[in-house]
C-alpha cells in the first residue's frame, strides 16, 4: 500500500495492534504519552499526535482496501448480506455498550460508534422504504391492468375493445390477457 512509512510502521505487528487499540479507546494525548513512555509501559518512540493520526489513517485505508478486495472476490447473496448487516449492527451495539461501560473510554469514539449505528439504522429504513415503494408500484400496475381488462370486457363495440387492448399492450408490453 503506497504511503509514507513512519517510525510507527516499524513497530512489530503486536505493537501496531496495541497502538491501534489505544487509538480506538484513548484520547490522542494519552496515546502519545504511552507511545513515548519507555518499555515496558510504552514503546520509547518520540513521535507526534499528527503521526499517530496518519498511522491510524494508513491502517484504516489498508483494512478498507483489503475488505474491498474481499468484497470483489464474491458478491454475497441478499440473504447473506442481510445476515452480515445484522451481525455488523450487533457488533457495533456491543462495542458501543463496552465503550459506554468503560469509565476510561474516549467520548469521541463512543460518539463515532453511535453515529455509525444511526447510519446503519437509517440505511435499513431506506431499504425498507424502497421495498415498500416497489411493492406499491407493482400493486398499482396490477390495479391498472385489472381496470383496463375490465373496461375491455365491458366495451360495447369491437372498435373500443381494440383501442383498450392496444393501450394495455402499449402500457404493459403484453399481448391480450397474459396476466389474467
Amino acid at each position: 500500500m503506497p504511503g509514507k512509512i513512519g517510525i510507527l510502521d516499524t513497530l512489530s505487528e503486536e505493537q501496531q495492534e496495541q497502538l491501534l487499540t489505544w487509538l480506538a479507546i484513548l484520547p490522542d494525548k494519552e496515546v502519545l504519552d504511552r507511545v513515548t513512555a519507555p518499555p515496558p509501559e510504552g514503546f520509547g518512540i518520540k513521535t507526534h499526535i499528527t503521526s499517530l493520526r496518519r498511522f491510524e489513517q494508513r491502517k484504516q485505508m489498508q483494512a478498507r482496501s483489503h475488505d474491498l478486495s474481499l468484497a470483489r472476490e464474491g458478491k454475497l447473496p441478499d440473504a447473506d448480506r442481510a445476515t452480515m448487516l445484522n451481525a455488523a449492527s450487533d457488533a457495533l451495539i456491543q462495542k458501543a455498550f463496552q465503550l459506554a461501560a468503560n469509565p476510561k473510554a474516549n467520548g469521541f469514539a463512543l460518539a463515532a460508534l453511535t453515529q455509525s449505528l444511526v447510519s446503519l439504522q437509517r440505511q435499513k429504513l431506506r431499504e425498507k422504504q424502497l421495498d415498500l415503494a416497489e411493492r406499491r408500484l407493482e400493486l398499482e400496475r396490477k390495479k391498472l391492468q385489472a381496470a383496463l381488462a375490465l373496461k375491455e370486457a365491458q366495451s360495447p363495440t369491437d372498435h373500443q375493445e381494440q383501442k383498450i387492448r392496444a393501450a394495455r399492450e402499449t402500457l404493459f408490453k403484453s399481448k391480450a390477457h397474459d396476466d389474467f
